[in-house]
């Protein structure tokens, strides 16, 4: 067989295109805790710093109403804290099953929360845009999450 077709490693360091390697399980685990702490910071410092101002455009609220969405203050917090705790998961994987399970819940039940809000039309027309962005960002975080902990669950320990 050519070995070209074969996808190996040339003497000189080029390697073929024909057969691409998977990423291996800590790699993996590794992107999906990234993206999940890109994820949690991305929604949670704008929440943490800002409330009223992110509310108030995405949610086309104002007044009385603007002024109150700042008690989602906290909610900020603990987005930006999980992101944070990603990141010591990020350079250390090993023996973290628990808390990338937890990981992994938190992001899929925000999925499934968001797309409630959806269908139930609990939002405001303005914001369903975000919605829907929202939810395609956290599902996919969450799917690969869970292809993630699956996949790394020998380093993830029991």
């Amino acid at each position: 067989m050519d070995e070209h077709a074969a996808g190996t490693t040339h003497e000189h360091g080029a390697h073929s295109d024909a057969v691409h390697e998977p990423r291996s399980a800590p790699a993996t685990l590794r992107l999906a805790v990234l993206a999940y702490s890109v994820v949690n910071v991305g929604y949670g410092l704008p929440m943490l710093v800002w409330p009223t101002l992110l509310w108030g455009t995405i949610a086309g609220a104002s007044g009385a109403a603007r002024d109150g969405l700042v008690s989602v203050r906290w909610a900020g917090a603990v987005l930006v804290a999980h992101g944070i705790g990603a990141i010591l998961v990020f350079l250390r994987p090993k023996g973290q099953r628990t808390y990338v399970t937890a990981m992994t819940l938190q992001v899929t039940l925000a999925a499934i929360a968001i797309g409630a809000s959806i269908v139930l039309g609990e939002l405001d027309v303005l914001a369903v845009w975000f919605r829907f962005v929202s939810l395609i960002v956290v599902g996919l975080t969450a799917i690969y999450l869970w292809i993630a902990r699956w996949r790394a669950r020998e380093l993830l320990g029991t």
